[in-house]
């Protein structure tokens, strides 16, 4: 009895599966198991009933003949997800109230007619405050926001669905990208990634851009230029900034006004590729006899650190070297 004859209206993990399902009468079917003694049919519905309140994936194995709303109602007291595994005729408000109060990530199961402001709010509560370590559904946590009808898509739940698990951001409707919801998808990114593109010639949007060498990456072309650039340098660091604002000369002149370190261009492939076999070697050359002149203060240190005091040099790589 217990092979794996799972329904054929199981999810795909599609998040449009909850609105699929097409209306059918509940009842009482098992047909196919008339032929069976009534002791030896209720001998095995007493043993389905002890595997689904005390195995989370019992009723997968229980064909779907078999079923009964009674089981199927255990099933998701025990676990909210066992909702997937339930026949359509079964699907009821009762049932998917009771499975998502169970386990939020049966939202992904509850077809959207089912779906209430209260049943999503409160859904989102738990995701809120679910731990943070705990990956149990992940999948489902990771586009749980995608389950919920577009409509009922608020500002609020979309920053609680990407506080909770950032992959939500590609769900989140392009009018509740509001300055919270954007200020929350810069922290990681994934949520950089989904913003769109028409935020970033936001200045606010941008003057939180700036701080993260990977959110830099996402600001537009137009807004760089040499000040900028040398203002993002001194506050928050080289990497990000397009190289396409880069040349040789330039390149050169942040060295010399100790901006960047030589080996930031050589080192970076991103940075160097743009450069000829001898603009190359011309910064290689000028980081060698940055680091014999370092060498070189450092030899004098050693023989009386009060030397040190004969180097005013406004360099923060001198500093530590020395």
């Amino acid at each position: 009895l217990l092979t794996d004859q799972r329904t054929a209206n199981a999810v795909d993990n599609s998040i449009t599966f909850a609105s699929n399902k097409t209306d059918k009468p509940v009842k009482d079917d098992t047909q196919i198991y008339r032929s069976w003694s009534a002791e030896k049919s209720a001998k095995v519905m007493t043993m389905c009933l002890k595997e689904v309140r005390s195995h989370k994936k019992a009723l997968k194995y229980v064909p779907d003949g078999f079923k009964t709303y009674d089981l199927c109602k255990c099933a998701v007291k025990f676990n909210g997800m066992a909702l997937e595994f339930v026949p359509q005729m079964y699907i009821t408000d009762e049932l998917c109230r009771i499975a998502v109060s169970n386990c939020y990530t049966a939202l992904a199961f509850v077809p959207s007619k089912y779906m209430t402001e209260e049943m999503i709010i409160n859904a989102f509560d738990n995701f809120s405050v679910d731990e943070t370590g705990n990956c149990e559904y992940l999948d489902y946590k990771r586009k749980l926001l995608g389950y919920v009808p577009e409509k009922m898509r608020s500002e609020e739940l979309c920053l609680k669905a990407i506080t909770a698990q950032a992959s939500n951001v590609k769900y989140i409707p392009r009018e509740c990208f509001t300055d919270a919801v954007i200020k929350q998808a810069l922290t990681s990114n994934v949520g950089i990634k989904y913003i769109p593109t028409k935020f970033f010639y936001v200045e606010k949007i941008i003057s939180l851009a700036l701080r993260s060498s990977e959110v830099r990456k996402r600001i537009p072309i137009e807004y760089w230029t040499k000040l900028k650039i040398i203002e993002t340098i001194k506050n928050f660091g080289f990497d990000g900034i397009p190289r396409e604002m880069f040349d040789y000369n330039f390149y050169v002149m942040l060295i010399n006004e100790h901006y960047i370190r030589p080996e930031q261009i050589l080192n970076y492939r991103y940075y160097s590729d743009g450069l000829s076999e001898d603009e190359i070697n011309s910064i290689q050359k000028i980081s060698i006899e940055r680091k014999e002149l370092y060498d070189k203060y450092y030899d004098l240190i050693q023989k009386d650190p009060y030397n040190i005091k004969s180097f005013p040099i406004e360099d923060e790589e001198y500093n530590l070297y020395a």
